[in-house]
């Protein structure tokens, strides 16, 4: 379960990058949703290495928080 924690986060980066390919963003939202998917992956990381309790609800909010982040960053980026 760990290995399949870090596996996505780490798949997640590419994907969330994947609007500025397209043209949809700017660099603005790259290195925001670079950064987010950074920390993001890091929480994932030590979730798996230190499999605790405390560390799997780190973890939750950590993605309650990425994904409305995330697409205020896009919307901050298109005003910008």
């Amino acid at each position: 379960t760990g290995g399949m924690i870090v596996l996505y986060s780490a798949l997640l980066i590419p994907v969330t990058l994947m609007p500025v390919r397209m043209g949809l963003a700017g660099a603005s939202y790259f290195y925001g949703a670079l950064g987010l998917g950074l920390a993001f992956l890091s929480c994932g990381t030590y979730t798996a290495f230190f499999r605790t309790p405390a560390h799997a609800r780190r973890l939750l909010l950590a993605s309650v928080i990425y994904l409305p982040s995330l697409l205020a960053w896009m919307a901050l980026d298109k005003v910008l």
